[in-house]
């Protein structure tokens, strides 16, 4: 419409453009439409994902950590099983040097 006037009517000039171009707008509000309804399922996916995320960080901070915690603490007091094998490969070194076996 760039200002001209329909018989010196602005607002006929407005309207005119307007049905000139209504192919093109509704073409580009339904193309907007489309893109917003993807990025709200984007958005309700991802927001998902989260909930899941955090739900996985509480349950490991309610159960998984003390497991892990345990699972430490019991291997770092306790000397390896080995160290008690009558046939380790450190009793048997042990035995041998000691027994004078040379």
């Amino acid at each position: 419409f760039a200002g001209a006037d329909v018989d010196g009517d602005p607002l006929r000039a407005r309207l005119a453009w307007l049905e000139q171009h209504n192919d093109e707008l509704r073409e580009g509000l339904e193309g907007s439409n489309r893109e917003n309804e993807r990025l709200r399922e984007e958005l309700k996916s991802s927001a998902q994902k989260v909930a899941e995320l955090e739900e996985e960080r509480e349950r490991f901070f309610d159960e998984g950590i003390f497991d892990v915690v345990n699972q430490i603490s019991q291997n770092s007091c306790m000397p390896p099983s080995w160290m008690f094998s009558p046939r380790s490969p450190r009793s048997a070194r042990g035995a041998g040097g000691a027994g004078g076996g040379g």
